[in-house]
């Protein structure tokens, strides 16, 4: 089985895109929507790309590599031993190997592949400990006018005897990272995104940041493509666009002097949950309240919410008695006619259209008949 001995695509990527990108911006602006386009369009085969999540856990031995058990087996073995399925399998011995994470075999890909570029797509890279994820490799990110790494970096033993044993390089490769170290060659693309208004992420230094390119999304961008989406608002079931609504929320936030990455952005429900009356109903009560209620305005929910809301069961209950108007701003509510007197007219026009044609029917049957 191959790791990184990959077949020839020769996939172009636009050349003004940056190598090491964080994409961040508030909740629901369609950051990794927006890498996800990018990757759709430069890196279509699954050989080209892996997508990781960084969380408080996570380690540099699950991003970069590491020893890790795993079962051998003696050839001819007749001893039987019954696994926790209840099979009957060989008896295995344990066997430790070295287990590349994804960064590491994204950068091997592309060293070996070098008419292929590459993708890696770090999601919330700020929930892990970033400096302590990349370890030894951080000092790679430096790149040069060409894309490859500016300096590079002595591999560990256990990764010199992985390489030594891989038959997937040339004598030749092998030599260059083993004895003059580890590099990010240029065509590895490095993206990730970054959401600084989540509780309990991790601040990165300077030197870190400086290694990246960044770039912010909007609090509004792409919101065209919601703009048709109506919900119905709690057991009165008043009408109005998710994106004004949303705004609104935004536009009342922002006079409370609450930071900009604490905002709606317009997929901060997914379309499903804007569209399907239900789904909006649990979503926006369990999604968007809470947020509100837990992240946004701990100090402050008397100046959002109407009434003495000192309970997310409270506020809750409110929703479901008010609708919109537990919020203590107005609305710019669709007027009903909107929907139920659109669904009239198309009915009245049906029927219309219907009585036209029974008269040319019967018009046409009564000339045919004076013919006669």
């Amino acid at each position: 089985m191959n790791i990184y001995k990959d077949i020839k695509i020769n996939n172009q990527v636009d050349s003004n895109l940056p190598r090491n990108l964080i994409v961040y911006g508030a909740p629901g602006t369609g950051k990794s929507y927006k890498l996800n386009e990018l990757k759709e369009k430069y890196f279509t085969s699954p050989m080209l790309y892996k997508r990781v999540t960084f969380y408080a856990n996570y380690s540099y031995s699950q991003f970069v590599g590491s020893y890790k058990p795993s079962p051998a087996y003696k050839l001819n073995n007749k001893e039987k031993v019954t696994n926790i399925l209840g099979y009957e399998v060989d008896e295995p011995i344990i066997n430790y190997e070295y287990v590349p994470g994804p960064f590491l075999t994204m950068i091997l890909k592309a060293i070996r592949n070098p008419q292929n570029n590459y993708l890696i797509i770090i999601e919330e890279i700020n929930r892990g400990n970033a400096a302590s994820i990349f370890g030894d490799l951080f000092q790679i990110l430096d790149r040069d006018k060409h894309g490859i790494s500016e300096y590079k970096v002595e591999i560990s033993n256990e990764l010199k005897h992985h390489l030594s044993k891989s038959t997937e390089f040339e004598e030749e490769l092998k030599y260059e990272i083993i004895e003059k170290g580890l590099y990010i060659p240029s065509n590895l693309y490095i993206w990730s995104t970054m959401n600084s208004a989540d509780q309990g992420v991790f601040p990165m230094d300077t030197a870190f940041k400086r290694r990246w390119s960044f770039e912010y999304i909007d609090i509004d961008a792409s919101e065209n493509k919601i703009e048709g989406n109506i919900v119905k608002l709690g057991n009165q079931k008043k009408i109005i666009k998710w994106n004004k609504l949303r705004k609104s929320i935004n536009d009342k936030l922002i006079l409370l002097n609450i930071n900009e990455d604490k905002l709606l952005g317009p997929f901060f429900l997914s379309i499903d949950e804007q569209t399907d009356e239900n789904k909006f109903e649990i979503a926006f009560k369990n999604k968007v309240l809470m947020y509100l209620y837990e992240d946004v305005l701990r100090h402050r929910k008397s100046e959002f919410f109407k009434g003495n809301i000192s309970t997310y069961s409270k506020l809750i209950k409110s929703y479901d008695e008010l609708g919109g108007d537990v919020f203590n701003f107005e609305l710019n509510y669709e007027p009903e006619m909107n929907i139920s007197d659109y669904e009239d007219n198309e009915s009245a026009i049906d029927v219309d259209q219907i009585s036209v044609a029974q008269k040319e029917d019967d018009y046409i049957a009564d000339v045919s008949n004076k013919e006669e």
